[in-house]
């Protein structure tokens, strides 16, 4: 997991010269990650198409 944490902090943390904006790729994710609001699983099992999900 330090892998998406380490991306987070990088990636989205931080601004992107191809967003036609200022600031970071995601604003919420630096001050969730400092409040410890931030989390992320992993799970083994099959994947959920989107029909299936919604009991289709």
């Amino acid at each position: 997991m330090g892998v998406v944490r380490t991306w987070a902090e990088e990636h989205l943390s931080a601004q992107d010269p191809d967003m036609s904006r200022d600031g970071p790729v995601c604003p919420y994710v630096a001050p969730s990650m400092s409040r410890d609001l931030m989390w992320v699983a992993r799970t083994n099992g099959k994947p959920v198409s989107v029909g299936r999900h919604r009991g289709n």
